[in-house]
């Protein structure tokens, strides 16, 4: 039961609790004189709060700031404020920098990442020509130096 009063007392104190639950809050109420006393107490400690902090009306108008004061302070801070390194990223031109950096960044990272570590050359077999690789049992006979010479004529007219 306490649960229930406990979970109600707001909506019972600001008046919102529907009819019904009105009336079965008001009967447990009735029922338990603690928290009937409890809320008595409560009712009156809200009640001297609000009258003690209550400005009057006539107090409250020459307490206000002077017309103009919130906008004299405003410019006062800004006046003052020193701007910082990091505000040129703020700024539009200092933001499509930024925003093009990491795009860069990106675009960068993906192609490392996207290239192969070990370059391996793919050797394309041109009609009539046979791979060495391919045949284990070639052996190269004859003057190196001419060898040598037709090997890198024939590497550097590959056609790929």
């Amino acid at each position: 039961m306490r649960e229930r009063m406990r979970n109600n007392l707001e909506n019972y104190l600001t008046g919102s609790l529907p009819a019904q639950e009105h009336e079965i809050f008001e009967a447990m109420l009735a029922s338990n004189s603690e928290e009937r006393e409890q809320l008595e107490w409560m009712l009156t400690q809200s009640k001297l709060m609000r009258e003690t902090l209550r400005t009057p009306p006539e107090v409250a108008a020459e307490l206000a700031p002077a017309p103009g004061f919130y906008a004299r302070v405003m410019a006062r801070v800004e006046a003052e404020a020193q701007p910082s390194f990091w505000s040129i990223f703020l700024e539009p031109f200092g933001r499509r920098v930024a925003y093009a950096s990491v795009a860069l960044l990106l675009v960068m990272g993906l192609l490392m990442l996207s290239t192969p570590t070990e370059a391996e050359p793919e050797l394309a077999e041109a009609p009539g020509q046979v791979l060495i690789d391919d045949h284990p049992e070639v052996h190269l006979v004859g003057d190196t130096a001419d060898d040598r010479d037709r090997v890198f004529v024939s590497l550097t007219a590959l056609d790929q």
